[in-house]
């Protein structure tokens, strides 16, 4: 008997304009395992219901959906949570109801990866973001990544590239009070020393439309939502990598304009000697650069 290797979470909401390209990039996948497919509706005021039923009645794979669409709406993350708990799979890949995988193979590659690689809990790929506005498709790339470079730099790569080792048994309390669900799912996943793997290959695409709970935000608030998981993360941790943490807030406030800073900062413990360091350097690239350009 084949084993259940992966459960595809997904969680949507006011999404029927999208849905259905979700539904078709996962049950296209061709794997030597099975799959499930977890459909958190989180009770959706449109026509999303009866996209997924239509597809459970007619599509060959129409048996790995088990949709639920909750009486209430929960709100992201509390439903974003409840479907990961759903899943049974020995991994969990990510896709919300907006985005779309575009390669058959996606979960084959990954899961074949990590069974190879027990080092590492997570798996990402390059993809497309698709705009109203983009004339020309972006594609992202980023290095493989840890605990520290997540804390310091984000993950570059969109969410529905993801795939994990389902080993999150419990949610601390700062996880659902955080205005983001991927961060913080980085972090309980690579806490204990796991690495992320990167994939080159262009396996999907994010959309960004003025319907999408992340990409209409603007970049300050952005940038602040970072923060603020950072800093409840911090506290969740017991402040056990409090040095580390600081400078992934005080990145965040630069990168996002929403702090500057001097010497006193490292004086005052607020950053690191490294942070600082960066930052002045760049500061003063910034002015030499700028008095070049006026002679």
């Amino acid at each position: 008997m084949r084993k259940l290797m992966v459960s595809v979470c997904t969680i949507t909401y006011g999404q029927e304009d999208y849905i259905e390209e979700t539904i078709k990039g996962v049950l296209m996948q061709q794997c030597n395992f099975d799959v499930e497919f977890i459909i958190a509706d989180d009770n959706s005021p449109d026509g999303t219901e009866q996209i997924v039923h239509r597809f459970i009645e007619t599509h060959p794979n129409g048996s790995w959906i088990k949709y639920t669409k909750h009486s209430k709406n929960k709100g992201m993350n509390l439903n974003f949570v409840w479907a990961l708990k759903q899943c049974s799979g020995k991994y969990i890949a990510l896709c919300e109801g907006d985005d779309y995988w575009t390669d058959p193979l996606k979960l084959q590659k990954q899961v074949d990866f990590l069974e190879k690689n027990k080092e590492y809990e997570v798996c990402v790929h390059n993809s497309i973001e698709l705009s109203e506005s983009l004339q020309e498709p972006s594609l992202k790339t980023q290095p493989d990544g840890d605990f520290e470079s997540i804390v310091l730099n984000g993950l570059s790569s969109d969410t529905f590239s993801v795939v994990f080792r389902n080993k999150i048994t419990t949610f601390p309390k700062w996880f659902y009070e955080s205005s983001s669900c991927d961060l913080p799912l980085y972090l309980l996943l690579l806490v204990d020393g796991g690495k992320i793997k990167y994939m080159d290959d262009v396996m999907g695409v994010y959309r960004i439309h003025s319907g999408g709970v992340w990409s209409t935000v603007d970049k300050k608030r952005k940038g602040q939502a970072g923060v603020d998981v950072l800093a409840a993360a911090n506290k969740g941790f017991g402040y056990e990598y409090d040095s580390l943490f600081k400078d992934g807030i005080a990145n965040r406030r630069w990168w996002f304009g929403l702090k500057k800073y001097s010497f006193t900062s490292y004086l005052n413990g607020e950053v690191s000697f490294t942070f600082i360091r960066k930052y002045l350097m760049n500061s003063l690239n910034k002015k030499i650069r700028t008095l070049i350009s006026k002679k």
